[in-house]
């Protein structure tokens, strides 16, 4: 049984001197495909991990494997195992001008292993086909996360990342 996400060795600090607090320090575990839930106090390094999950930040050492591709060493590959609607990065969510089947091309064209049959039923599913040619800014907070829900699953990602967890969907 493949594992999901594997951690070697990892450190990292809050901030860049050696007074810094230490988030972590040469951590090392394995966990199974799945879902898994981050959770802690405030100020706890949850954002701090799930960013270096979805490499948008860099440990101080360590690695991450991710369906066995190294995160640092394989980045363009890693990357194409991460689904994060960041609105930063070249991957970011859909814009409020953007309809929903104009995302999903984009979605399809960064993810090799795009399955659109998944999105077929999940378009289905979600009851989002009424809404596939508005204007994201057309359509409520819960809908536009049913898009990104779509996309994440769709995309064929082993990891995906939501942006905020505590919202509802329509």
């Amino acid at each position: 049984n493949e594992m999901g996400l594997e951690f070697y060795n990892l450190s990292h600090r809050f901030g860049s001197d050696a007074i810094a607090p230490q988030l972590f320090n040469h951590l090392s575990f394995d966990i199974p495909n799945g879902v898994t839930m981050v959770i802690g106090d405030e100020q706890t390094g949850k954002t701090t991990l799930l960013r270096i999950l979805a490499g948008d930040l860099q440990p101080k050492n360590g690695e991450l494997l991710l369906s066995k591709t190294e995160r640092i060493s394989q980045t363009e590959s890693y990357a194409q195992h991460v689904f994060w609607a960041n609105p930063h990065s070249p991957r970011s969510p859909p814009q409020d001008n953007e309809t929903p089947n104009s995302y999903f091309a984009t979605v399809q064209r960064s993810y090799p292993q795009f399955d659109a049959a998944l999105l077929a039923q999940m378009l289905q599913g979600l009851s989002l086909t009424e809404h596939l040619h508005k204007a994201m800014y057309m359509l409520s907070a819960g809908t536009k996360r049913k898009v990104w829900l779509a996309a994440a699953f769709a995309s064929g990602a082993a990891l995906a990342r939501p942006t905020a967890i505590t919202v509802v969907m329509d």
